[in-house]
C-alpha cells in the first residue's frame, strides 16, 4: 500500500497533483480541524478583547455540559452568548463534567472576572486533577463539592498563592472557599497585621478563621512569593506545600525537604545523609541539633499513624519554640547559593524518599537562581523524586507584575 505525506497546510498548488479521492479526503481534514471555529462564526459574531475570553468560557461550559453561573445568563452576555453558540455545536457530543472540569471551569471564570493571567497551555483540567486535595490545608477540614447554587464554605476552590502572578502552574492550590474569600486580595504585608492582631488578642478570628488557620494561609502563600533570603528563613513552614507548588525561595525549599523527610519511611538513615550535604562543620552541627528537634516532633505522633497524621504532626512541629529557635540558627549560617546547592544535590542524587505511602504530593522548590520540582508519585506509591527546574522553566507564564518590586538579597 502506498502513503503519501503531505503538510494539511499545503497550498492548492500542491494538492491539484493529487487523486480526487485523496484530494477530497484532505479537505475533510482540514473542515474537521476548523470546525469548532465555523460553528462559532455562524451562531454569532465572535466578540474582541475582554468578551472574546467571557464568550470561550461559556463555549467550554457547553463543551462539558456544564451551565455557568446564574449572574452570567443574561442576554447579551459574552459568556452567555459562548454557551448558547456551544449548546449548539456539541449537541450530543459532550465531555463529561468531572469535579476537575468543575474546578477548572471556576478559576477560569473567576480568573477572567479579576483580569488575572491564565495559562491555557498548562493550567488544564487534567493539572487540576493532579493538585486536588481531599482536605483544605488552612483549615484542615474536609473539602466539599456543593452542586451549582448551593455553595458551601468548605467546597474546593483554587486559589492562586501570589496574587500578581495570576493563574499559572506552580502557583496554584486548592483550599475551601472560606480560604479564598478570606485571603481575597490580601499583599503578605495586609497578612501579616492581621497575624499581629490576633497574636496580640485585639480579635479572637478573622473572616472566621483563627490564628492557626491564619499562621497556615501566611505560610502558603510565602512558598510562591519572592522573598528576601533572611525574611523567608523567619517564616515557619507551618503548612507543608501542597501538590505541584513551587517554591520561589532556596531557603524554604530546605525547609519543606528537610520536613518531608520524617513524612517517609527510612527517616533515621536520611537525616545522616542530608548531613552531608551541608556546606561546611558549623551548619552540620546546627543541622543535626535541628533534626533532632525534630524527630522529638516526629515520635509524638507515637510510630506507624496514617499518613495524613504524620503530615499534621510535622507542619504542627513549626509551632515549637526550640523548632523555630534551632531552624534559626541553620538558615543564618547558610547563603541562599549554599541552601540552593543542597536542593540541587538532592535532586541530582535522589538521596530522599519524600512521602510515603499515601502521603499527599509536595511541591517543588524554586531557587534564587534555579528550582527543584517535586515530581512522580501518588497515593500509594514509594516517595517522590525531586527534579531540578532553572528559575525561567519554573515561572514560565507567570505575570511579570509578580516581580516588581524587584526582590533584594
Amino acid at each position: 500500500m502506498s502513503q503519501i505525506a503531505l503538510p494539511l497546510d499545503a497550498g492548492p498548488e500542491a494538492t491539484t497533483a493529487l487523486p480526487e479521492g485523496t484530494q477530497r479526503a484532505l479537505q475533510r481534514v482540514r473542515h474537521l480541524q476548523s470546525a469548532q471555529f465555523d460553528v462559532r462564526a455562524e451562531a454569532v459574531a465572535l466578540p474582541v478583547g475582554f468578551e472574546t475570553e467571557g464568550f470561550r468560557i461559556g463555549w467550554e461550559h457547553a463543551r462539558h455540559l456544564s451551565t455557568p453561573p446564574a449572574d452570567h445568563l443574561h442576554t447579551g452576555h459574552p459568556v452567555r452568548q459562548g454557551w448558547d453558540a456551544g449548546r449548539t455545536a456539541f449537541a450530543g457530543r459532550t465531555l463529561a463534567a468531572t469535579r476537575a472540569v468543575r474546578l477548572w471551569l471556576a478559576l477560569r471564570l473567576q480568573a477572567w472576572l479579576h483580569g488575572r493571567t491564565f495559562d491555557e497551555l498548562w493550567v488544564t483540567p487534567r493539572f487540576v486533577a493532579r493538585i486536588d486535595a481531599a482536605c483544605c490545608p488552612v483549615t484542615q477540614v474536609a473539602l466539599t463539592h456543593s452542586p451549582a447554587g448551593a455553595e458551601s464554605a468548605t467546597d474546593a476552590v483554587v486559589m492562586p498563592l501570589h496574587e500578581r502572578a495570576g493563574c499559572v502552574a506552580g502557583n496554584l492550590a486548592v483550599v475551601s472557599r472560606q480560604v479564598a474569600q478570606a485571603r481575597a486580595a490580601l499583599s503578605p504585608q495586609d497578612m501579616a497585621h492581621i497575624v499581629q492582631r490576633l497574636v496580640a488578642g485585639e480579635v479572637a478570628s478573622v473572616a472566621g478563621m483563627e490564628l492557626p488557620a491564619w499562621h497556615r494561609l501566611q505560610a502558603l502563600t510565602s512558598l510562591a512569593t519572592p522573598l528576601a533570603h533572611d525574611q523567608a528563613a523567619a517564616q515557619p513552614l507551618h503548612v507543608l506545600p501542597p501538590p505541584r507548588v513551587r517554591l520561589l525561595n532556596p531557603v524554604q525549599g530546605l525547609q519543606a525537604v528537610l520536613t518531608m523527610v520524617f513524612t517517609g519511611p527510612g527517616y533515621a538513615r536520611q537525616l545522616t545523609d542530608l548531613g552531608t550535604f551541608m556546606p561546611h562543620a558549623q551548619a552540620r552541627r546546627a543541622y543535626f541539633l535541628f533534626m533532632n528537634a525534630m524527630l522529638a516532633r516526629r515520635l509524638s505522633a507515637r510510630g506507624a499513624v496514617p499518613p495524613a497524621l504524620v503530615r499534621h504532626a510535622m507542619e504542627q512541629a513549626w509551632s515549637h519554640p526550640l523548632v523555630q529557635q534551632r531552624w534559626q540558627a541553620l538558615a543564618q549560617m547558610m547563603t541562599p547559593a549554599q541552601a540552593e546547592r543542597v536542593l540541587r544535590l538532592v535532586a541530582q542524587r535522589g538521596a530522599v524518599s519524600l512521602g510515603g505511602a499515601g502521603a499527599a504530593r509536595p511541591a517543588g522548590a524554586v531557587g534564587a537562581v534555579g528550582a527543584v520540582d517535586a515530581v512522580g508519585g501518588t497515593v500509594g506509591t514509594k516517595g517522590f523524586a525531586w527534579r531540578w527546574m532553572d528559575a525561567s522553566a519554573a515561572t514560565e507564564g507567570w505575570a511579570p507584575a509578580a516581580w516588581s518590586p524587584i526582590r533584594t538579597r
